[in-house]
């Protein structure tokens, strides 16, 4: 086969199996965390619709902020932190690596945050 041929089934290639690949108008900033399980593992409890806006583990976290699961959010200064079993807990309680559960006020303002124990 010649190089020009190649080339050209080359592109033709890559073309066809590009495609799929287009994000198209995706603005990868507006994209939301999940809002469900559906590859739940048996120690996570099921994500009820209205009991929480979302999960993860912590990836960052400082007293204004933090990164679950890679996305960002900003914690109030009335942002609770409590255990599943419905007592409180401290920020302390939730070091890089926790996994959590959330409740928002709004798209990404974290009303309460939830963890296992307690």
């Amino acid at each position: 086969m010649q190089k020009p041929a190649l080339y050209s089934l080359l592109l033709a290639a890559l073309l066809i199996f590009a495609g799929p690949l287009y994000a198209g108008d995706t603005d990868i900033l507006d994209l939301k965390p999940p809002m469900s399980t559906p590859g739940k593992t048996m120690d996570e409890p099921d994500l009820k619709e209205g009991e929480f806006d979302g999960y993860g583990v912590i990836d960052q976290i400082t007293a204004q902020e933090v990164v679950i699961d890679d996305a960002y959010y900003r914690l109030s200064g009335s942002t609770t932190y409590k255990y599943m079993n419905g007592s409180s807990a401290s920020a302390d309680n939730f070091p890089v690596g926790t996994r959590v559960w959330f409740m928002l006020y709004t798209d990404n303002i974290i009303e309460s945050v939830w963890k296992e124990g307690g």
